[in-house]
């Protein structure tokens, strides 16, 4: 039976739960090793809810008896997003890339509408 994963609520999204990693280099292995699939969908909610919010960074992880904090920011959104697409294809997890490949979709729309608005202008 799994354990539910160390979760605290944030402020400003009180849904949405951010994942608290163990301190312990050696518990956080073993707890990576056991629950990545969890890990990788619980990033994956948090880049979604920082691009639908236009973020400009998000707080994915925070450590268990530890002020410090994981953050991705908007920069980085599509580099992430990209390596998660890559494990969740070796892990045959199709409906994880799907979600992946939709949040990619909408981090590239306002680029692509600013664009087309440009050539538009243009002619």
């Amino acid at each position: 039976m799994k354990k539910p994963l160390k979760t605290k609520k944030k402020r400003s999204d009180a849904k949405r739960k951010i994942i608290q990693l163990p301190s312990s280099n050696l518990d956080m292995e073993n707890f990576i090793d056991a629950n990545r699939n969890r890990l990788l969908e619980s990033v994956v909610d948090g880049l979604e809810y920082a691009v639908k919010n236009n973020l400009g960074g998000i707080e994915i992880l925070s450590f268990d008896r530890s002020n410090y904090i994981a953050l991705i920011s908007r920069k980085d959104y599509k580099e992430n997003l990209d390596n998660i697409l890559n494990l969740a294809l070796v892990d045959e997890n199709y409906e994880l890339c799907g979600r992946v490949h939709n949040i990619i979709k909408l981090i590239r729309a306002p680029v692509l509408s600013r664009k087309l608005k440009l050539v538009n202008l243009i002619k």
